[in-house]
């Protein structure tokens, strides 16, 4: 076969509707053992999708290593945390007929801790070692391009694999869906699976390479290798442990369209649409999710009154701003975001960015009051840690509390939004447009100490410039969402080695948008409320042993409510 007639198949293997065989499935997976001089897994549990998948395999390998404790503590930080977690336990017990205190470890220890104090590791690795060294020493001449030659370098099938038009990183894109019904640390999961795991970190690129290579001639694949290509080929996604195999159904519908594959599992999980999305007619009102409205192109005056006059005149009436105006706060904003992606289409528009800048005036005048009510209490606008050094010569790192933003604001949107490949939320838009970037990070005696307890996780929120420049460091890829992490979570911010930053997934065609790794599961909007309104600023207070410093209720008193 032709390096493309490899790569074809492999992604046609993976965006496969096709009802997968689950005995034949288990024989080849037994078999991959083997190969591996591995005891054969005794124990199965079959899921309707790669989300329930990933949240049975989190449950039943437990605690019982680092990088599962740290997704654990991740997940039962947040509110919804736990009930997910022990739904997944119940599912567990349920499915394999065991008892609660069983679930933890019931399937042995996992494949993907590469260490060398994991033996099952050791020895599977040790087998796919020799595997790699037969392709790397069978692949030079294979690399080498041939004028008139039948191969394309093997960099060519790479770049297929991955960037082959509506093909593009299938098995990746897997995690998009993942991250959509469980959250980010469940997407990660999918990087656990024996598709990433056993093989390489992209099995399918590495699959494919290796058998454009033996089927050119170019070497004899060990039998470890051949086992795990009729695995690959038997399964969809499938989660390994010394002791059992978590498998995931495959999707019950899929399909290719132009902008990448779309999935449907039974249990309700979608990846890019449902596939008989793609008959849909388009029009105004079934435009796809990331199409951004030819409203949020146009660049809006900048004082705040010329602004909402300037919206009221696109619309004969917005209720959702005179209701807000009324005093409807939240209720507002629970609304709108009940709408989903509609609330940027041509009927709500002009309404609900009209709610988001006016929202974000009142914070931008709040944000300004609590400075200076900070600097009035000789609060120290610095990063902790940043002075002391050798001979305590260092000076400390000092910055500005508040900074408007920079005229050029609205085409620094536009040019994030490129970057994603689809709109920001309309309440993100309004913050970086109207309040600019937020940093109340610094050491005060009571409400941010330099050691003790607590850690009083300063507001913080990014410019947009900064967000611009993260996500082009190259700290995200294709088969993740973006993210814009506008702070480090408060650890972080204290100086302390701490977990993921508060972020907000993108593109996201919507008025407001859940922000991640958040103790509080909310939105952003809400955290802004909570934090300033309610916290004057410094909300790692309200989890504290110690009762919050008087100042707190001076800097939250008369704030402008929104």
């Amino acid at each position: 076969m032709s390096v493309e007639t490899v790569a074809r198949k492999w992604h046609d293997q993976l965006i496969s509707s096709e009802p997968i065989d689950h005995n034949g499935a288990e024989s080849a997976v037994r078999a991959a053992y083997r190969a591996a001089g591995l005891p054969e897994p005794k124990r199965f549990l079959w899921c309707a999708s790669p989300l329930e998948a990933a949240w049975s395999a989190l449950v039943l390998i437990g605690k019982d290593n680092d990088y599962n404790h740290a997704v654990y503590e991740d997940i039962e930080r947040l509110k919804t945390g736990k009930d997910k977690l022990a739904k997944a336990r119940a599912l567990v017990v349920e499915r394999l007929g065991i008892e609660d205190n069983e679930v933890e470890g019931y399937f042995g220890k996992a494949f993907y801790l590469a260490n060398s104090t994991n033996p099952v590791t050791r020895q599977l690795n040790a087998g796919i070692t020799d595997a790699w060294m037969a392709r790397a020493q069978a692949g030079d001449d294979f690399l080498a391009p041939h004028a008139g030659g039948p191969f394309k370098p093997l960099h060519d099938l790479e770049h297929a694999l991955h960037f082959e038009g509506e093909r593009r990183g299938a098995v990746s894109l897997y995690r998009q869906a993942l991250a959509q019904g469980g959250g980010k640390q469940i997407a990660i999961l999918a990087g656990r699976s024996a598709q990433h795991r056993l093989y390489g970190n992209f099995a399918y690129i590495e699959v494919a390479i290796d058998e454009a290579l033996a089927d050119s001639g170019k070497f004899e694949p060990s039998e470890l290798q051949r086992a795990l290509w009729a695995a690959y080929e038997a399964c969809g996604m499938w989660w390994p442990c010394d002791g059992g195999v978590v498998f995931a159904e495959r999707p019950a519908a899929a399909e290719l369209a132009a902008d990448g594959p779309r999935m449907e599992w039974t249990d309700g999980l979608t990846l890019g649409g449902k596939p008989e999305a793609k008959a849909a007619p388009a029009s105004a009102a079934t435009a796809p999710a990331a199409t951004k409205p030819a409203l949020l192109e146009a660049e809006l005056p900048r004082d705040h009154e010329q602004r909402i006059a300037f919206l009221r005149g696109q619309a004969q009436k917005l209720p959702f701003l005179d209701r807000y105006l009324a005093g409807e706060h939240e209720q507002v904003w629970a609304d709108l975001v009940g709408l989903g992606p509609a609330a940027l289409e041509p009927e709500h528009a002009p309404d609900a960015l009209a709610v988001a800048y006016e929202t974000m005036h009142r914070v931008e005048q709040n944000v300004a009051t609590l400075a200076q009510r900070l600097k009035a209490m000789d609060y120290r606008f610095v990063y902790p840690g940043s002075e002391g050094g050798f001979l305590g010569l260092r000076k400390a790192r000092a910055h500005e509390p508040h900074v408007l933003p920079a005229a050029d604001a609205h085409a620094k949107i536009a040019e994030l939004e490129m970057l994603v490949g689809g709109p920001v939320p309309l309440s993100l838009r309004a913050f970086f447009e109207v309040v600019g970037e937020v940093n109340f990070n610094g050491d005060h005696p009571s409400l941010a100490p330099r050691a003790g307890e607590p850690a009083p996780d300063p507001l913080m929120v990014c410019s947009v410039d900064d967000a611009i420049a993260m996500l082009e460091s190259g700290d995200w890829d294709d088969d993740e969402p973006a993210l814009i992490e506008f702070a480090p979570d408060a650890l972080h911010k204290a100086n302390i080695s701490g977990g993921a930053p508060y972020s907000i997934e993108v593109p996201n065609p919507a008025a407001d948008a859940p922000v991640e790794d958040e103790p509080h599961d909310t939105t952003f909007v809400a955290y802004l409320r909570l934090v300033i309104l309610g916290w004057g600023g410094f909300p790692g207070w309200e989890d504290s042993k110690l009762p919050p410093p008087p100042e707190i209720e001076r800097l939250r008193d008369e704030l402008i409510r929104f």
